[in-house]
């Protein structure tokens, strides 16, 4: 295993490539050649690399994802870190900052979970001398002490970004069992990659047969949720919404599936869940496609509405991220917010 951190799409024969990779015999053009396409889109960073190199000289490699010092000095906007980080401080990043660096390391970190993940990222940033500023619980800034020990700093801020990741739990039922019993299902890993990534293949109103169409399921990985999920998965499970509830305006004064899209179309507009970017792909009369911007890094976020032709009434959705693993609860936070807006306008969630 070779192991190198090179600049994306940047990668020649000239020291690390040549030395490492000649003394394998492996093809230094061909590596260089395949390494520059597949991190084109991310000039501008180091990616670390491993090459796997096979006794006939073949090869393949991995890509994972930039040191958090590379990704905490972007995010501050600073060149380089402290020289004395104990004493002369160079940038500050958000929490938001920190909890979404944190979801693009997870993969590579030796950490249980999200709230670990923050706190070796907080002590990243206290050794570079970067200032880790947050909201506390009553939204007044909170900034933590650049002499506090990395430990206790993240304690203090992954505890508020704990609380911000709360989400009630649905129960339920869904139509899971029926949907993989009409297709053959094969899950593939997804490999994490930073960056742009394309857009998925699965999109759209899935067609399962027996007048079965809903949206895609999620695969494993906890940073997707559908309300075509079973009930008994709270990890991406979501209950379906009503835009006329019976004890609302669905009993005296019905809204049409016309009426109904425009308001989602107002609320999804209006409305930045976690700062990220709603942009409009597709629409058409019962289908919305909306991709959401990350505010720092431009991660995107794919999230979908389906107006069922054969239930009245019923809005179903799915919100999903395109890399990494965890995503804080993101897509739940965002599902939550643009619900909230929709209850003022009228509609409910079938379960909550």
């Amino acid at each position: 295993m070779i192991k190198l951190a090179l600049p994306a799409g940047k990668a020649n024969p000239a020291p690390p490539v040549g030395p490492a990779l000649g003394a394998k015999g492996v093809n230094i053009m061909q590596f260089c050649k395949e390494y520059n396409a597949a991190t084109q889109d991310k000039v501008g960073m180091i990616i670390p690399v491993e090459i796997s190199v096979y006794e006939d000289r073949s090869f393949t490699f991995v890509l994972k994802t930039p040191p958090a010092s590379v990704l905490l000095k972007k995010a501050a906007g600073v060149e380089s870190g402290s020289g004395e980080p104990n004493r002369k401080m160079v940038g500050k990043v958000t929490m938001d900052q920190v909890r979404e660096i944190a979801a693009i390391k997870l993969p590579d970190l030796n950490c249980s979970d999200l709230d670990a993940a923050c706190n070796t990222v907080m002590g990243t940033a206290k050794n570079m001398g970067i200032t880790v500023e947050a909201l506390s619980a009553c939204g007044r800034p909170f900034v933590a002490s650049p002499s506090a020990g990395p430990r206790r700093a993240a304690r203090r801020i992954v505890a508020v970004c704990r609380a911000q990741q709360q989400e009630e739990q649905p129960a339920g039922a869904s139509r899971r069992e029926v949907v993989l019993r009409s297709v053959n299902v094969a899950v593939l890993g997804a490999m994490f990659t930073f960056g742009a990534s394309p857009r998925p293949s699965n999109l759209g109103v899935q067609d399962y047969g027996g007048g079965l169409k809903t949206l895609s399921l999620c695969p494993p990985s906890p940073n997707c949720i559908s309300t075509a999920e079973e009930a008994n998965d709270p990890e991406h499970y979501v209950p379906q919404w009503t835009y006329n509830p019976e004890e609302g305006r669905g009993r005296k004064n019905p809204a049409t599936k016309e009426q109904a899209m425009a308001e989602l179309v107002e609320v999804v507009t209006n409305s930045k869940p976690d700062s990220f970017t709603p942009t409009i792909i597709t629409q058409t009369a019962d289908y919305l496609y909306v991709e959401y911007e990350s505010p720092t890094f431009g991660f995107i976020d794919d999230v979908e509405f389906f107006f069922p032709t054969d239930k009245p009434g019923i809005v179903e959705y799915r919100s999903a991220s395109r890399i990494g693993e965890s995503d804080g609860k993101i897509n739940r936070k965002r599902i939550k917010a643009l619900r909230l807006d929709l209850q003022n306008k009228g509609w409910k969630s079938i379960g909550y």
